[in-house]
Parts: C-alpha cells; sequence; structure tokens
C-alpha cells in the first residue's frame, strides 16, 4: 500500500506570519514580479511550511515560501495556507537549506553566515553538515560560495567606486517590493515629473527616470564628483542656485 503522509493545511492570518531572518534563499526582480502577477492572476495555490515562532507563541516563522508570502501581501491577502512543522529553529535551518539546494539559488552570504550558525549550534562536522545539508562536500561549498562572494563584492566596488558611497550601500531584502509599493501609488509604471522623493532611514532620497543621454550625462557628473572627491550637495547647490530661487 502507498503511504500517504499529506499533512493538513491549516489558515493562518498574514499578520502572525514572520520570515525566517537567516533563510538564504534570493530571487530576481523579474521572477519574483511574474510571482505577484501570477498570484494575483491565478490565485495563492501552494502552502507555506511554517513552525512555531520560537519566541512568540503566537507567531509563525516561514520555514519556505518567503517570496510567495510576499507576493501574497502585495496582493493584498489577509490569510494565507499553511502547512505547521513540529521542528525546532535548528532543524528547520537544515531543512531550509535542504530545499534550497532543491529551488532557485542563494545569496552567498546569508548561506555561509547560516551554514556557520547551524555547524556553531549542533557542533557538527564537516562530514555531518554536508550530510544534513544535501551538500556533496564542504570543502568544494566554502570556495564556490567565497569565490562567488569575492566576484559580487568585485562588481559591487567597481560600480560604486567612491569609498563615501560604498560604505551607503545596504541591502535590501527585495527590491521588488519596494518598487511595487512605491509604484502601486500611481496610475502606470512611472512617476510624476519624472521624479519623486522619499524617505529612507531618516534621510529624504531622490529617484529619477530618464533618457539615456541624461542617464549618461548624469553618470559623467557622478564620475566627476567621485574623481575629485567633492561633496555632491555643494556641487549641486552651486550650480542650481542661480537657476532655482528658495
Amino acid at each position: 500500500m502507498a503511504k500517504n503522509n499529506i499533512e493538513d493545511v491549516v489558515v493562518i492570518p498574514i499578520e502572525n506570519l514572520i520570515k525566517a531572518p537567516w533563510n538564504a534563499q534570493e530571487q530576481s526582480p523579474e521572477t519574483f514580479n511574474f510571482l505577484v502577477d501570477e498570484i494575483e492572476s491565478e490565485g495563492f495555490d501552494e502552502p507555506l511550511i511554517v513552525i512555531e515562532h520560537p519566541t512568540d507563541g503566537d507567531k509563525y516563522m516561514i520555514i519556505a515560501g518567503n517570496h510567495r508570502f510576499d507576493a501574497a501581501r502585495l496582493n493584498g491577502y489577509d490569510n494565507l495556507p499553511c502547512i505547521v512543522k513540529d521542528w525546532d529553529e535548528n532543524t528547520a535551518k537544515l531543512k531550509s537549506v535542504q530545499r534550497n539546494q532543491l529551488h532557485g539559488e542563494s545569496d552567498v552570504r546569508k548561506l555561509r553566515e547560516l551554514v556557520s550558525s547551524v555547524r556553531m549550534e549542533k557542533s557538527l562536522s564537516d562530514e555531518e553538515l554536508a550530510r544534513e545539508m544535501a551538500f556533496t562536500n564542504m570543502g568544494a561549498f566554502y570556495e564556490q560560495t567565497q569565490e562567488e562572494q569575492d566576484k559580487r563584492e568585485k562588481e559591487v566596488k567597481e560600480k560604486y567606486s567612491h569609498d563615501d558611497i560604498s560604505k551607503e550601500l545596504t541591502m535590501v531584502d527585495n527590491i521588488s517590493i519596494v518598487l511595487n509599493e512605491i509604484f502601486s501609488q500611481y496610475e502606470g509604471d512611472s512617476i510624476d515629473h519624472g521624479f519623486m522623493f522619499f524617505m529612507h532611514k531618516k534621510k529624504l532620497h531622490l529617484m529619477v527616470t530618464c533618457e539615456e543621454d541624461l542617464s549618461k550625462t548624469l553618470e559623467k557628473t557622478v564620475n566627476h564628483i567621485n574623481d575629485n572627491q567633492l561633496e555632491a550637495s555643494d556641487f549641486f547647490n552651486e550650480i542650481l542656485k542661480d537657476s532655482v530661487k528658495k
């Protein structure tokens, strides 16, 4: 007789669901936007995998389904179907890595941190860790992820060469969420007047849309500011002070 271990699906209010901060899976903005559209048109048809939250008894921690959770939230869902697993947090971390190995790519920085935390908490050897996390070889894993991390850091430094800019860079959990929430305030996929101001970390920021020629001009301007170690605010204030009256 075939084994039947299909688990019951329970419906949980979305405000009681919390994403695991250590989940290492990432998704491209294009794939996430597709997921948002798919859930909007087809509905939410794959339950999340959750456990009882380790520190908040009224909440549940999402082990599998972070991106589906974000997409459903953007689509206005109030409740989501879930399968509640009887795992402790360490077991959930192991299961999370196993599932990530089968679905999508991982953020190497978060993945290395996750693997290290599990090693310390469970005192596993390389052989035990590889077996538990479905890796073939821990040495190859560390070598590969280090190369990917070095490559990513090099690309970031080349794109943002100025030290002050590099220090201000922060990783956004999913930029598609931010953009979707911003553009949802407008009729289409653009912003009024080609620009908008918004607050982030108690600072005022400017988002601008522009044609290719203007984009190249701005890029040259930024390079000039960086090369001469100028203050951007002072530079633009000097240029604009006669054109824009206070």
